[in-house]
């Protein structure tokens, strides 16, 4: 008897015990957690910055097209008018390297009568020079000079800069600035300072160039007779050309 009493005090302590674990799990699994936000407002703007520079980089274009009864023939013929112009540009103190051929064709030439019957009449040989030059003031001496030396046409002159990425780092500050003073703007209209930048994002760039081009027949003409009737010396043909600009763009992300 005494024996079976002991036990059953053992009992109830374990279940005693037990109860008390069970309860002090499921308070500790019921303590409410508390979540701390940092969130910060931020202000996001758009940036731009321009700047206009003179132009330090001209490329001439010059044409040399001829037709002939055979394709050798008016190959030669546009052959000999290269050459011709090369030793021009010599003379003008052009260096061979700054002058590239961009196109170079030989075609059939066709004529159709009056029934629409076609019957091939010659061919057509073609070559396009590419002409760099940093005297871009006297970009036109170069284009008369390639006109008498034997040019038969010109698809213009281009204007652009040799190294724009000079330029473009005072374009990406002042579009930085620009970004900064309108974030600036919009803080002081909520009656908060401006905080610190957080991101910033180069969005484009863009270095444009100026494009001269002289695509009549007439105009042609009168270019080159006036280059030849000048016999290479005299006033060349002025070339006007305007200011290039390059461009940049940023988004910047700020806190306030």
């Amino acid at each position: 008897m005494k024996r079976n009493l002991q036990r059953m005090m053992v009992w109830a302590v374990a279940a005693a015990l037990a109860v008390g674990m069970q309860t002090a799990v499921f308070a500790a699994d019921t303590t409410p957690v508390v979540a701390t936000s940092t969130a910060t407002s931020t202000i996001s703007v758009n940036g731009q910055g321009e700047v206009l520079v003179k132009p330090d980089l001209a490329m001439v274009s010059l044409e040399v097209e001829h037709t002939a009864s055979t394709a050798a023939e008016a190959q030669q013929k546009v052959t000999d008018g290269v050459t011709s112009i090369l030793a021009a540009m010599q003379k003008l103190q052009i260096p061979e390297e700054d002058i590239v051929t961009s196109y170079v064709s030989v075609s059939p030439v066709y004529r159709y009568d009056d029934n629409g019957t076609r019957t091939q009449n010659g061919y057509r040989a073609y070559t396009s020079l590419q002409v760099r030059t940093n005297d871009v003031d006297h970009v036109g001496t170069v284009l008369d000079t390639g006109l008498q030396a034997g040019a038969t046409g010109t698809s213009g002159v281009s204007f652009t800069l040799e190294n724009p990425s000079v330029y473009y780092g005072q374009a990406l500050r002042e579009a930085i600035r620009t970004a900064e003073s309108s974030a600036q703007t919009i803080a002081n209209a909520y009656g908060k300072s401006l905080g610190d930048v957080i991101a910033v994002t180069e969005q484009s760039s863009n270095t444009s160039s100026v494009d001269k081009y002289y695509a009549e027949a007439a105009t042609m003409n009168a270019m080159r007779e006036d280059a030849t009737s000048a016999g290479g010396g005299g006033s060349s043909s002025k070339i006007a050309y305007e200011d290039i600009s390059v461009y940049a763009s940023v988004e910047v992300v700020y806190g306030f």
